[in-house]
């Protein structure tokens, strides 16, 4: 039923966030080791900023009829 697939689509959606959160944290706490905290974070902000600006000038919203 409709109901019972989108559990299980919501169910693989948790499971694929949950594993890129503990990747991440995996991967800043090696950069940890290198590198100041304060720089991570800052890269971090910027690889979300390019990430949005690439949505928002990409992305356009369909034209209506």
């Amino acid at each position: 039923s409709s109901s019972a697939m989108r559990g299980k689509v919501f169910c693989y959606l948790e499971v694929v966030m949950h594993l890129a959160f503990l990747l991440f944290m995996l991967v800043s706490s090696l950069l940890a080791e290198h590198f100041p905290r304060v720089w991570i974070l800052v890269g971090v902000g910027i690889i979300l900023m390019l990430v949005g600006l690439f949505g928002f000038f990409k992305i356009k919203e369909p034209k209506a009829a």
